[in-house]
């Protein structure tokens, strides 16, 4: 069974930068299958006026980019990911726990629900004070990570490197392992 650490918090916090500086951990994150099977689908969303398939925002702007340029994609994962959950709550989980078990060390860096917190070995919160791209949370999938019991928080308030520096220092004050930090 692979070491595995998830991130959890508000979106725009940092969680995926934070992942990116885990050394040695591969990132396997529970939306990528949902994305893959949004643009796998066909899925279309209105973008200046045209119908716009969601590929093709992802392709141009990137997976935040797109959800920031054109909310409703956010909606539309919110959506799919929903109704998959209504008929196996475990889906996702699944997924990640066959992915997860070809690497020796795994990062998550999008828990939002209690069940993708459970049977990992740690769960930390990233948190960004003054967070520009914080909205009211309208789904499940953006608050229902508030109840999750975490080991530590690290703060992202300043510059990626500074940033860089308090993961390194919070991964070996919590015994964290990693191929090379």
């Amino acid at each position: 069974m692979p070491e595995e650490t998830r991130l959890c918090g508000e979106q725009g916090a940092g969680k995926d930068l934070v992942a990116s500086f885990m050394h040695g951990y591969e990132k396997i994150a529970f939306a990528d299958a949902l994305r893959n099977m949004v643009c796998d689908s066909g899925a279309v969303v209105e973008y200046e006026g045209e119908q716009v398939h969601v590929s093709s925002v992802v392709s141009t702007f990137g997976w935040d980019g797109a959800k920031r340029q054109i909310p409703e994609i956010r909606r539309v994962l919110q959506n799919v990911g929903g109704a998959v959950r209504a008929i196996d709550p475990d889906y996702w989980v699944k997924e990640v726990a066959r992915q997860a078990k070809r690497h020796p060390y795994v990062v998550c860096p999008d828990v939002r629900y209690q069940n993708e917190a459970n049977l990992c070995n740690v769960v930390l919160l990233v948190h960004r004070p003054n967070n520009p791209f914080v909205q009211e949370a309208r789904h499940q999938s953006e608050s229902g990570w508030r109840g999750i019991a975490t080991r530590a928080t690290v703060v992202n308030d300043s510059t990626p490197p500074a940033l860089h520096g308090r993961v390194k220092a919070l991964l070996r004050k919590h015994g964290i392992q990693a191929k090379q930090l």
